[in-house]
């Protein structure tokens, strides 16, 4: 809520705006809510439909100084970037979500 009040005050139009959950771990119930409560309270326009889950290869990155494509390239953590980068780039298909109900 702070946050989409201070972007409403410095004027940002909020359809331009998109969530990414991320550090998403499907098993803990609390994710699931969260992301769902996101999902109802913003919509399928505004969170985007990929996650960036969490991942043992994806935390120990920045402690080796490399990418994620360069450390594990074919850890989740490269497969979720990349499934974001052809979403974002318009190149690639949306990646299909289970239903977490």
């Amino acid at each position: 809520n702070r946050l989409l009040r201070q972007l409403r005050q410095e004027g940002l139009p909020l359809d331009r705006i998109r969530l990414l959950v991320s550090r998403y771990n499907r098993r803990l119930v609390v994710h699931r809510e969260v992301r769902a409560r996101l999902l109802e309270r913003f919509g399928d326009g505004m969170l985007l439909p990929v996650e960036i889950n969490s991942s043992v290869r994806l935390a120990e990155t920045p402690g080796y100084g490399r990418t994620i494509f360069t450390h594990a390239p074919d850890s989740t953590g490269a497969t979720d970037f990349t499934t974001l980068a052809s979403l974002l780039t318009g190149r690639g298909k949306k990646k299909t979500r289970r239903q977490d109900a």
